[in-house]
């Protein structure tokens, strides 16, 4: 068993189909096991995500206004910092199985990226132009923070018929459509929504139980044991020291093997030698 996770348990969990805990598992073993993060991280990184932007108009009749027109989204587009953004949303994909978001602008326009949790979100339809629509929990904002100040901030990311939504709800459980066209984001690999690689948590769990035997077996390979035979008398079969004196030998040799970890020290009446364990 490695960490909080038995292969029993993985196997399990996976079987479940339960998205919360294939999540978490995932999110676990991304986290403290290099060996399932490594082609995460490899994946995620792959493309170089540049982009090339190539405007569409009707020839007869080109827009006056083209360049700055051009100029302006090609603006908008570099301050969304794609190249950086989208690794670590594909690494969320990777890791999670979905991501969850909201692009905002702030007042001089530019856009911002606001990851929301997936424990408070769900995409069930499609928009008229395939795109997942965003579905938020309500209770999201009850529970992100207990600070009213700072609920408020939040509630301003959103827009204003979800913040109507939220302010009549009536603590009932409700969930606010985000389409696309309102900034709403939602990113997925399978349809279930969930880690695509999950399967190889299992595996990640085998070797590292591999790993720790190996360790286990070099510890032992490193202890001693050190058999000390005191003689007896090959006559009668007496022994030629008392127990007393047999007991002071035996701590005057642990007394000099004291500060070596890796040997242990048996007295008897037989052969000195030293064996492995």
């Amino acid at each position: 068993m490695v960490g909080d996770f038995s292969k029993e348990e993985i196997r399990q969990i996976i079987e479940s189909g339960d998205p919360e805990a294939i999540r978490e598992l995932s999110k676990y073993y991304n986290r403290f096991s290099g060996t399932y993060t490594r082609p995460l991280q490899y994946y995620a990184t792959l493309l170089s995500y540049g982009y090339v932007i190539v405007p569409h108009y009707d020839t007869d009749s080109r827009p006056k206004k083209m360049k700055p027109a051009y100029k302006k989204i090609s603006r908008y587009i570099k301050d969304m910092h794609l190249e950086y953004i989208l690794p670590k949303i594909n690494l969320t994909v990777l890791s999670e199985g979905v991501y969850y978001g909201l692009l905002v602008e702030d007042e001089g326009e530019k856009p911002t990226f606001y990851k929301l949790p997936a424990r408070y979100c769900r995409s069930r339809f499609l928009d008229g132009d395939g795109l997942p629509i965003l579905e938020i929990s309500l209770s999201y904002f009850d529970n992100i923070t207990s600070n009213e100040i700072e609920r408020k901030q939040i509630l301003k990311l959103f827009p204003k018929y979800v913040q109507a939504l939220y302010a009549h709800r009536n603590h009932k459980e409700l969930w606010a459509e985000i389409p696309a066209a309102e900034g709403g984001l939602c990113f997925f690999f399978n349809d279930d929504q969930t880690p695509p690689f999950v399967s190889a948590t299992m595996a990640a769990n085998e070797l590292e139980n591999a790993r720790e035997r190996e360790a286990k077996r070099d510890e032992n390979a490193l202890r001693k044991l050190l058999i000390h035979q005191l003689p007896i008398n090959k006559t009668d079969g007496e022994l030629l020291f008392t127990l007393p004196e047999a007991e002071l030998l035996h701590e005057s040799v642990c007394n000099m093997l004291a500060d070596d970890d890796s040997i242990d020290v048996i007295t008897t009446y037989a052969n000195i030698t030293l064996e492995s364990v």
